[in-house]
């Protein structure tokens, strides 16, 4: 086979035109002349493709059938290719030993075949290994070790070979290390020197991932803005190219920036569309990931049942390609679904499987973390001896490791073992543990989070013995710290939680309205971001409290004690709940509907809609009675558009919102939920879809005649319609 060939099919790998390149190494392969050399070739090349496209079970295969028909006296250089191509490879599907193995392998034979081998290839393929063995380090998170490699290999094309293409490579490796270390300024600082390199000479599968780099870095430091530039940078590029799986990995990228900015149902759209093309390709590696990120997010909105059947999806592909550390990853959420659903026993097999695995791996980042919620778990259970073990196995990991991530997941292990002991010192330690994690910088957000619901659980015990107002001033700070963290992280589940965490830290002060009005917010943002298990519950804990205010008012008259008013607003268990991150479907039935008011803002009437059968003259009394609620209730809370009221009128609920200083007022009996739901998608209706009843609506505002009757007939229907009972 000619050279010029097989230089010509390398050169189109290098610019990512996979497809053309393919092609080229097919009609080689129907060339009757064709050498057990060149077939050898052949299957590097394509194994080389397979990698790129993350086509790791087809890639290994290839590489796998070359070297066993490849005789090493024949050609030294091809040999070591080949064994370096397998290396990078078995790094890409978490095989780290045997990554490091081959690696050695080739590193002692660079030693010895001088001879074999001219300076420059030698020069070549050292670099080359050097960069394979620093991004195993680099997921290793031996990130120190890693920089070290990256360097040499810089030091090599740079100095040694001159060789631009090869230098762009190193700082870019070089760029992300220093991400991975969380040194974004001197990650950035990199990636832009190799941006300018690789925009010097043109290879745009190359700038693309450079771009995809600089658009991690500004995601990282919360540019959103900036991050999605560069994204749709990179993404315009590989379609130029047609690298049909590199505009995946992009747009997953894009997904993340709006599970960033709380947009679950965006991010969600966004990983199916991955998924398409992944499915399109036949790439079954990273439809397995796909499915862990879709898996993910329906795991955030509360949906279990649907996470769980994605996740056991992707564990089926991912053992039949064989990729173990991704069967772990897949285990590890299941455990979590097991856990939220509080069926700890479900969790701890799934967690013992992922462990095995990241432990044969050596995958000590994640088997750190399995560990972690073993020991919690294990607590759980009431089993201390079991999570004593887990927690000396973490321990013996953190004394190996200088890795502060590990380090703190051992501090959290520990805290959690001790506050589950009945001695008052081992609790007072536990909290000491807590508040150092709790106040140093955020290493893994969910490690900070976790030591502050566990400290604000502690205080709330103290609270019960003590009733001190220093602990309840700590307490609210921690409720506010967790807030910011929630909107540092957009946060849909924890920004919600800690509003309400802080409704109940309300009604421990008698602030009954503030509380209420956090709950409607926290309601509020769950639903926006879509996580509507979520939304359903406080919505539940909202109608709970406006049938309590009469007991409230009882225990502020009384001047009860604070444990008193710790157990009616349940506000342990809220946090435990928190703790262990417990998701549960409320069972919440269809409203009764009653009455539709449309208000002037002085609660003169405009509209009403009996939604009952009740006969005039007692549908015309009630009407008043409402009124005169509503019209009290505004005289000493001015209600704002952007929010919506709820307030109780002995069994009755009156929901308010205000559009346009239009006041509608919907009443009804039951649950809020549903009923608010109905009630926004009307006045949704009104505003868009029917221009005359809402222009007419807005011009009796300033007038003082009655409502036209044909507005009114079309306006009755809309109500009728909107709120009729399924």
């Amino acid at each position: 086979m000619s050279k010029v060939v097989f230089t010509n099919i390398q050169t189109l790998i290098l610019v990512g035109d996979f497809k053309i390149a393919l092609q080229k190494l097919q009609e080689c392969e129907s060339d009757k002349s064709i050498s057990k050399a060149d077939i050898v070739k052949i299957n590097l090349f394509k194994a080389i493709i397979m990698n790129k496209l993350s086509r790791y079970d087809i890639a290994l295969k290839l590489i796998e059938t070359a070297l066993s028909k490849f005789k090493a006296k024949t050609d030294t250089k091809l040999h070591l290719e080949l064994l370096i191509q397998k290396a990078d490879i078995l790094k890409n599907i978490g095989s780290y030993d045997e990554t490091l193995s081959i690696i050695d392998e080739v590193s002692k034979q660079l030693e010895l075949q001088t001879n074999n081998l001219s300076s420059l290839d030698r020069l070549f393929l050292l670099a080359w290994l050097k960069n394979v063995q620093g991004i195993v380090l680099l997921f290793k998170n031996q990130i120190d070790a890693a920089i070290k490699l990256f360097n040499q290999s810089l030091d090599i094309y740079r100095d040694e070979l001159k060789y631009e293409t090869g230098i762009a490579d190193s700082l870019n490796r070089l760029g992300k290390a220093y991400v991975n270390r969380g040194d974004l300024d001197k990650g950035l600082d990199y990636l832009k020197e190799s941006l300018s390199l690789r925009e010097k000479l043109g290879n745009k599968n190359d700038l693309a991932n450079t771009l995809c780099g600089l658009g991690i870095i500004y995601q990282n430091k919360k540019e959103l803005g900036e991050a999605l530039a560069y994204f749709h940078l990179s993404l315009d590029l590989y379609k130029q190219i047609d690298a049909t799986n590199h505009q995946a990995f992009i747009i997953n990228n894009i997904a993340e920036i709006y599970i960033n900015l709380g947009d679950l149902n965006q991010a969600l759209e966004k990983h199916y569309e991955c998924l398409d093309i992944f499915k399109e390709l036949k790439n079954k590696h990273n439809i397995g990931t796909s499915l862990i990120n879709i898996g993910t997010i329906y795991l955030i909105k509360g949906d279990l049942k649907t996470a769980e059947e994605i996740f056991q999806e992707s564990i089926e592909i991912f053992l039949e390609i064989g990729i173990k550390l991704s069967i772990a990853q897949n285990l590890s959420r299941l455990a979590e679904i097991s856990y939220k659903k509080e069926d700890y026993d479900q969790a701890m097999d799934n967690l013992l499987q992922a462990l095995d695995l990241t432990i044969e791996l050596k995958n000590y980042l994640q088997s750190t973390e399995i560990l972690l919620h073993l020991v919690l778990t294990s607590t759980l259970l009431g089993k201390r001896e079991q999570a004593k073990e887990y927690l000396i196995q973490l321990e013996e990991v953190n004394k190996n490791s200088k890795n502060v991530q590990i380090n703190q997941r051992y501090l959290l292990a520990n805290a959690f073992y001790l506050k589950s002991s009945s001695r008052i010192k081992d609790k007072m330690i536990a909290m000491d543990i807590f508040e150092t994690i709790a106040n140093s910088d955020i290493i893994e957000y969910k490690i900070t989070v976790d030591a502050m619901l566990n400290l604000c659980e502690l205080l709330l015990e103290e609270l019960k013995i003590s009733e001190d107002k220093e602990a309840f001033n700590e307490l609210n700070s921690i409720i506010d710290k967790l807030l910011e963290i929630a909107k540092e992280q957009h946060s849909p589940w924890l920004y919600s939680e800690s509003y309400k965490l802080k409704a109940k830290a309300h009604l421990l002060d008698f602030n009954i309205r503030e509380a209420l009005k956090l709950l409607t917010s926290a309601q509020q943002y769950a639903e926006i971001n879509g996580v509507e298990v979520l939304a359903k519950r406080i919505s539940q804990e909202f109608d709970t409290l406006l049938e309590q205010l009469d007991k409230w008012d009882e225990l502020e008259n009384k001047k009860a004690s604070l444990l008193e008013r710790m157990e009616l607003s349940e506000i342990s268990d809220n946090v435990q709940e928190m703790i262990i991150g417990k998701i549960s479907e409320p069972n919440i039935s269809n409203e009764e509907p009653v009455l539709l008011l449309i208000l002037k803002h002085s609660c003169e009437l405009l509209f009403s809609k009996d939604l009952t059968r009740e006969n005039k003259q007692s549908s015309d009394i009630m009407t008043s009675g409402f009124i005169l609620t509503i019209n009290n209730f505004l005289k000493k809370n001015p209600i704002k558009s952007d929010i919506y009221e709820r307030i109780k009128h002995n069994e009755y609920t009156i929901l308010l919102q205000s559009m346009d200083s239009i006041l509608f007022c919907y009443i009804f009996k039951g649950n809020s939920y549903f009923a608010i739901q109905k009630f926004n998608n009307l006045i949704g209706q009104l505003q868009k879809q029917n221009q005359p009843v809402w222009e007419e609506l807005l011009n009796l505002i300033t007038s003082s005649r009655k409502i036209k009757e044909n507005i009114e007939i079309q306006l009755d229907s809309i109500v009728q319609q909107s709120f009729a009972t399924v």
